[in-house]
């Protein structure tokens, strides 16, 4: 296994602040129908995750703690 984290960086103040994410595990879908989808995963092993960001074709759709989230 290699290193999995996606590095990111942050401007605050006028200083750029760069930390590497670590990348969750076990990403699966929980429950799925016609007009929803429900996917879980696991936390990631090393680093504290405050929150996670959901992706859907490349855009932000929504920050979250939980380990679920459904659309």
């Amino acid at each position: 296994m290699g290193d999995n984290s996606v590095p990111t960086a942050a401007i605050e103040d006028g200083a750029v602040e760069t930390e590497k994410l670590s990348e969750v595990s076990n990403l699966r879908v929980k429950e799925q129908n016609a007009s929803s989808v429900a996917i879980e995963w696991d936390k990631p092993v090393t680093g504290a995750v405050k929150q996670y960001e959901v992706y859907r074709d490349g855009s932000l759709v929504t920050q979250t703690d939980q380990l679920l989230y459904k659309d």
